[in-house]
């Protein structure tokens, strides 16, 4: 799996539009992003994680 470095995308929050994007680490570097979210109404509760490395490769992680 491919990263793809500089490609916005459009995420909505709250009614609004935010523009985000994801940028490759230094030469030698690897970065972790991670996310989660929550449902108020059953209080059930994700996350995870993934590791990428600076040629865009994916390492480690949930897929």
């Amino acid at each position: 799996m491919k990263w793809y470095a500089g490609t916005l995308v459009s995420k909505q929050t709250a009614g609004t539009s935010v523009q985000v994007s994801w940028s490759l680490p230094a030469a030698g570097w690897v970065k972790l992003n991670t996310d989660g979210a929550v449902n108020l109404g059953n209080s059930q509760a994700r996350a995870g994680g993934i590791l990428g490395d600076s040629n865009g490769n994916w390492l480690v992680g949930d897929k």
